[in-house]
């Protein structure tokens, strides 16, 4: 069994997960680090790595989180891992867009894209890093590509990323979701229109759809908010019952239903920890 001890743990590769590890490191040179997922995946700008990253990959679930004396323990469903943490940040991934099947212009998957012989403006939602490789792979199809995501923070690496550069015609649409679409046949989605009040114009719309929050493990952080269940944060992400767990991304809201502030996250977790 491995047991390892660290200032902050980061459970999640979500956008605001990988996000937030990159901007703890620059804020918190001297403390122990890691960002923990089962799967890992690109999104750090030209694939490269930041030396200062401790990453643990667990070959299972993660399914089980304990509090005790003031530390935090996370276990995978093997028993071969658990890590042990003064600080968690709970970011354990984005809900993919949900659009009806209906649509002939909407797809999920790359080869039926292709094959509908698409042409014009490309619309493409869903986990960031995903969504800018395929940006980035269907560059020469389409006259304009829109990469829309919910991850604020990601937004400067995909912009200034060397082969985006390279591409010309790929945007992105940062801290967004779909709202609302128009249709004038109701056959295909002519426009959509995001939660900024930006309206695209798109001949087809591209959603990665990546997997549901995995957030049972922490049941008793989990409240219904309408008819999903979330982690119940204030502002900065801290969860008011146990002050040491903090929670970001889509599967967490504030108090008042709206998204958490992962701006003020670090902030608070510096000020509970006496680190500045």
């Amino acid at each position: 069994m491995s047991n390892k001890m660290f200032d902050l743990i980061v459970l999640g590769a979500s956008d605001e997960g990988i996000a937030l590890t990159r901007a703890a490191c620059r804020a918190f040179p001297d403390k122990s680090i890691a960002i923990v997922s089962r799967y890992f995946r690109s999104g750090f700008g030209d694939n490269t790595v930041d030396a200062k990253y401790h990453f643990e990959q667990f070959t299972a679930n993660i399914v089980y989180m304990a509090y005790s004396r003031g530390l935090v323990s996370v276990s995978s469903d093997d028993n071969k891992t658990v890590l042990y943490c003064k600080n968690i940040i709970i970011a354990t991934g984005t809900k993919p867009e949900e659009l009806p099947n209906k649509y002939s212009n909407v797809f999920y998957n790359q080869r039926s894209l292709l094959a509908s012989n698409p042409s014009g403006t490309l619309l493409i939602t869903g986990e960031s890093s995903k969504a800018i490789r395929a940006a980035i792979a269907l560059s020469d199809k389409f006259k304009n590509i829109y990469v829309c995501s919910q991850a604020f923070v990601l937004s400067n690496d995909i912009r200034h990323s060397r082969k985006v550069k390279e591409c010309g015609n790929i945007s992105h649409l940062a801290n967004c979701k779909i709202q609302q679409y128009n249709t004038t046949d109701s056959k295909t989605i002519d426009s959509v229109i995001l939660d900024t009040y930006v309206t695209v114009p798109t001949s087809a719309i591209l959603i990665i759809a990546d997997r549901q929050p995995e957030t049972d493990f922490a049941k008793p952080l989990l409240r219904y908010m309408g008819s999903d269940k979330k982690i119940i944060t204030n502002r900065s992400g801290q969860t008011p019952a146990i002050p040491n767990v903090f929670a970001a991304g889509e599967c967490a809201l504030t108090e008042d239903g709206y998204k958490v502030d992962t701006s003020l996250t670090l902030d608070a977790i510096a000020k509970q920890n006496n680190w500045r």
